[in-house]
């Protein structure tokens, strides 16, 4: 069970594929794509897809675009930079052109590849680094393998 300690205010409850963002912080970037069940709390903003058409991956990746944050950033309200919220009555004012879901599917499917090929180009970067220390090391000390 959860203790809510948040006073009148209540968790909210994320589905796998629910976009969830930070309403203080979506202009930064801060939203993501629950993949499983849980709760967060009242400072987020939890959104459920009506739809199957585009899937959540592809949402994560265009609201995290430069374009889509100044969007956000345009549509945040309050006094300092650093307290600006987009609260969803001005998310849901945001117009964006979407491609039809079969391109939307091509360009997650591409972001994906070039995830993973960076990952194993900073696996292989990581280990050539530990090597050179290692190398770099051994010479130093004047032992010889």
């Amino acid at each position: 069970s959860v203790i809510d300690k948040t006073g009148s205010k209540k968790y909210l409850r994320v589905l796998p594929g629910d976009v969830v963002y930070n309403t203080m912080r979506m202009w930064q970037g801060s939203c993501g794509v629950a993949d499983r069940e849980g709760l967060v709390s009242p400072a987020y903003t939890v959104l459920r897809k009506s739809e199957s058409r585009y899937s959540s991956g592809f949402w994560n990746l265009a609201f995290h675009s430069p374009w889509m944050l100044d969007v956000f950033t345009r549509h945040s309200t309050g006094v300092a930079a650093d307290r600006w919220r987009l609260y969803f009555r001005d998310f849901g004012k945001i117009e964006v052109n979407v491609p039809p879901p079969e391109v939307t599917q091509v360009v997650e499917k591409e972001f994906s590849d070039l995830a993973e090929a960076f990952a194993t180009t900073k696996a292989k970067h990581t280990q050539e680094r530990y090597l050179h220390a290692s190398l770099r090391d051994t010479l130093l000390r004047g032992q010889r393998s």
